[in-house]
């Protein structure tokens, strides 16, 4: 099903391309539920993310043929991003410093 998603989305056909990454999900979910090993979290965790973006983008309305970069700046603007500054690391500053873009910053406990 993925495969799927990933083949309309390659051909900027979208909205089906999310349908078939629901499904997927769903797929998961469901397999996860019979069997606890069926679908491990890691492909879960890709899958959700992967869904979260494509759906940003579809809800966003931009054309993905003519408005490419909005459409892929909205389906980014779905997901928590941080941006690691490596002059950080020269600096001696440690891990864990960084600058975060436009999506915000967020500190771990």
């Amino acid at each position: 099903l993925v495969a799927a998603s990933t083949a309309y989305v390659d051909r900027f056909d979208m909205v089906p391309g999310l349908d078939y990454a629901n499904r997927a999900l769903n797929a998961c979910t469901a397999a996860k539920d019979r069997a606890p090993g069926a679908c491990p979290s890691p492909d879960q965790v890709r899958m959700e993310l992967y869904q979260a973006n494509l759906a940003a983008s579809v809800k966003s309305g931009y054309n993905p043929r003519t408005e490419r970069l909005k459409f892929m700046k909205a389906g980014e603007s779905a997901l928590l991003q941080i941006h690691l500054d490596p002059r950080d690391t020269e600096r001696g500053s440690g891990a864990g410093s960084g600058s975060a873009g436009s999506a915000g910053s967020a500190t771990a406990p």
